[in-house]
């Protein structure tokens, strides 16, 4: 016999607190922003606000810290320049930059035998870790 279980939606026992997701892993963080001009969070999740470091520099600090900065991250960047063959890159600053607390990645291009560092009008980031 098939069950169907209807709900408008799920909650906590007490009411307020985010349902625990039991064996799946689920994003701790994510956002995308607005990299040009002036840098604004267009949508996000477990992020308290991001710093417009430098030229296509951006860091995301999060609402609730990660244990360890041990977390796995994915960046991505849209950005068009003058070329077709140009490819948008995103890397993940390392070392000092990474913590519990923020991530930081510096976006730019390739193509046509030259590269830059630049704003990019999409940028967006997904982390997965465990919250402290």
């Amino acid at each position: 016999m098939t069950s169907v279980l209807n709900v408008d939606s799920i909650a906590a026992k007490d009411g307020t607190s985010p349902v625990e997701l039991t064996k799946q892993h689920a994003a701790k963080s994510w956002n995308c922003l607005n990299g040009t001009g002036t840098v604004a969070i267009r949508d996000s999740f477990n992020v308290s606000s991001i710093d417009d470091i430098t030229t296509g520099k951006y860091r995301t600090n999060f609402s609730s810290n990660l244990v360890n900065n041990d977390f796995a991250t994915t960046w991505e960047a849209i950005e068009t320049v003058s070329s077709n063959t140009a490819r948008c890159y995103s890397a993940t600053e390392e070392s000092t930059t990474r913590t519990t607390s923020a991530n930081t990645c510096r976006t730019g291009w390739t193509g046509n035998n030259t590269s830059g560092t630049t704003d990019s009008a999409a940028v967006s980031n997904i982390i997965h870790g465990d919250l402290a």
